[in-house]
């Protein structure tokens, strides 16, 4: 079961990829410049009450701090207690904050 839904989302992404390659190509040959769409924007121009949804479930689960650098979430390392964690935007410099025996959960700045 799982194995077939890892495929299906797979083959998903395979081919949202080749419809991203396909519109950014025929769009840079036309205008003779190199163009790279980004995902959000594509989502938006199809459905963009799903994309607010989205970005305001994933605002609700991490918290950023007030200047976007930097990501603060709670994880759990297996056989551990869960802790607050923090890192870099781009997904860098993953540090744990709390080190206590009890869960720490829901982080917020």
């Amino acid at each position: 079961m799982i194995r077939s839904v890892c495929r299906l989302l797979g083959l998903v992404l395979l081919a949202a990829g080749f419809v991203f390659f396909i519109y950014d190509g025929t769009k840079s040959l036309a205008d003779q410049t190199i163009y790279i769409s980004k995902f959000s924007q594509a989502w938006a121009e199809v459905h963009q009450q799903s994309l607010l949804a989205l970005q305001g479930m994933v605002e609700k689960n991490a918290d950023w701090a007030l200047n976007d650098t930097k990501i603060v979430y709670d994880a759990a390392v297996p056989g551990e207690p869960a802790d607050i964690w923090m890192m870099d935007a781009d997904g860098s410099g993953r540090h744990r904050i709390t080190g206590t025996d009890g869960n720490d959960q829901a982080p917020s700045l």
